[in-house]
Formats: C-alpha cells, structure tokens, sequence
C-alpha cells in the first residue's frame, strides 16, 4: 500500500465537477454528498481529503464549527448522513479495501484530537468503523426506511397496508391531480400554515425557511430533485412534497399538508406516485429518509418500506465540567 497523505481543501477551491466524479465513484454515494446539495446547505464546507499515488482515496466534508468555544463536527440539518467516502476500485480486493479503511480511519481519528465533540451520521452503505470504536467513539445505530424497487409495481402495490390501498383508490375517484411543481412557493405555503398551526419542522434550525428555500430552488435548478404537488379537481393545494434522486435512489426528503381539516391521504397518493415515478425512472431504492420518530415510522412502514441500519458516530472531548452541565441539561 503506497503511502497515504491527508490534506484540508476550502470549499471554494474545489472544483464541483471534481468532486461529483469522485462522489460518483464512492461506496458511499448520495445526493446528500452532491456538490449542489451540500452548497445549498452551507458554503463553509471543508473536506478531509486522504490520497495515495493514485489519488484521492477517501475525503469527508465538514463544516468546521464552535460549541461552548470548542472545535465541533456536528451534524448539519438536511443532511440525513454523509460522513466518510471511500472511492471504489475495482481492482482492490476485499482484505485491501478493508486493510485501506483502517489507515483512513487512523489517520481520522489523529485528526480529531484538536475537535473536541464530535456527532455525525454516517452513510447506510459504510459498516467499518472499528478504528472509531478502538479511539473511543461511541457508535450508535439508527434507521432510515428504503422501498426495494426491482419488484413488479403489482407486487409494490399489495405491499401496502389496505387503508393506504383505498386512499389511492379515493384519490382517483377525487381526480386529485399529481405533478412537479415549476417552484417550491406551494409547498413553502403549506409550510407556513404548519407553523401557524404549531407544527414547525423546522423549530431550532437557524434560519430554518430560508434554508429550506434555498435547498428546494437549488435541487430544481439542478435537475438533482423536485417538489411535486397534490390538488384536487378545484386546483386546491391539498400536501406538497420535496424530493431528490441520485445514483439509482430517490429520496424523500419533507412532506408538507394542509393543516387541521385538510385530507390526510393526499401524502399517501403522493407517496406513491413518487414510488411509481422513481421506478419507472430506473431507480432501484425509494429511500423515505427515516425516522426514528414512532408516529412517522410506522407511516413509512405502511409502505411495506424495510428498516435499513446507518450509524452515528459520537466523540465527547469537552472538559469534564462542560460535560457535566451538558448531562444536567439533558
């Protein structure tokens, strides 16, 4: 193994068709690690790049952060996981690839001395972080939900639980017209009602609309995602949803409704017409991003959607009295 080197590259030195091509080429690959998407979330990134003779052979975007005065890698909103991706040749063998991910992993967990918290979620499609484990990192496991789509759509269509069958059913005899949306100001509408009616998504993330604007119009213009509506035969806005796809998946990334008194199988029928949509696009996952919140969780189940494990990674450096007030507060 020739000999690896790491460096840190400032967002704006990276060239974004240099970095989608080696997106493109990860094990780890996502929309969530597309040069748009992580623009549209913050222009502060950095990116922990490790290479050999060959060239790059992992990196890690990050945006370098504060807490209480110390260094921070935290999760940002938006950002389901990310975490480290490792570039794929198909010459490495098995026990070369592993052998490779742990001197990235070494030499991360070096560079993490100076951070001194650290909480991120890694991608579904990265299970080797032994090293983490050995350097003290906890190692927590959550679930987003996928929808294996390689199945015939008949065969999607009896997976889902009856009262979802007969919401569809009601939605074609509605005439409920489903469709992309030119721009997000429906479903930022809807969002707004929400919050007017007390349910806010979005309650504690800094500048939470605008950012959710920018991602929306960002993804649009892109061609990397779109927002899609659902109206009825009055061209009454009844749920919008907004959604991204990438490499094979599609995700579903927030769904808004008309708050009390609107129809609570409009986001069922959008489901699945994005489900139907992504299949006949190609794709072979409809990832529904998430969630460990139980009331959500069994909606996507409903969808005959399976658990998939990704995992997060937690480090705590914070001087001990920090940490104590930290417990308090929890």
């Amino acid at each position: 193994m020739s000999k690896l080197q790491t460096q840190v590259i400032q967002w704006s030195e990276l060239s974004a068709s240099q970095w989608d091509t080696f997106v493109a080429r990860s094990t780890q690959r996502s929309v969530f690690a597309r040069y748009d998407y992580l623009d549209a979330v913050s222009n502060l990134w950095q990116v922990w790049v490790v290479s050999d003779a060959q060239g790059w052979v992992a990196a890690l975007p990050f945006v370098p952060r504060e807490k209480l005065g110390f260094k921070a890698w935290l999760q940002l909103p938006f950002i389901q996981h990310l975490g480290i991706l490792h570039e794929y040749r198909a010459d490495r063998s098995r026990r070369k690839q592993l052998s490779l991910e742990a001197e990235v992993l070494k030499l991360l967990c070096e560079y993490w001395q100076e951070v001194a918290l650290i909480d991120l979620q890694f991608s579904p499609n990265l299970t080797y972080v032994i090293p983490l484990v050995w350097d003290g990192c906890e190692i927590l496991t959550r679930y987003t939900f996928q929808l294996d789509l390689q199945s015939h759509l008949d065969e999607l269509r009896a997976g889902l639980a009856p009262p979802f069958r007969r919401n569809l059913q009601y939605a074609v005899r509605q005439k409920w017209l489903i469709q992309p949306a030119e721009n997000p100001e429906g479903f930022l509408r809807l969002y707004d009602m929400q919050v007017e009616s007390g349910h806010d998504v979005l309650a504690g993330v800094p500048e939470g609309r605008d950012s959710l604007e920018r991602l929306a119009n960002r993804l649009i213009g892109s061609g990397l995602g779109q927002v899609v509506e659902v109206r009825d035969a009055d061209h009454q806005l009844l749920a919008a949803g907004l959604y991204a796809h990438e490499g094979g998946t599609t995700w579903y990334l927030m769904g808004q409704y008309l708050p009390e008194g609107g129809h609570p199988g409009a986001m069922v029928a959008l489901m699945w017409n994005q489900i139907e949509e992504a299949r006949h696009r190609g794709d072979s996952i409809f990832d529904f991003e998430g969630s460990m919140i139980q009331g959500v969780e069994h909606f996507f189940r409903k969808f005959g959607a399976s658990p998939i494990p990704y995992l997060r990674i937690r480090k705590n450096q914070l001087p001990k009295p920090i940490q104590w007030i930290q417990a308090l507060r929890s």
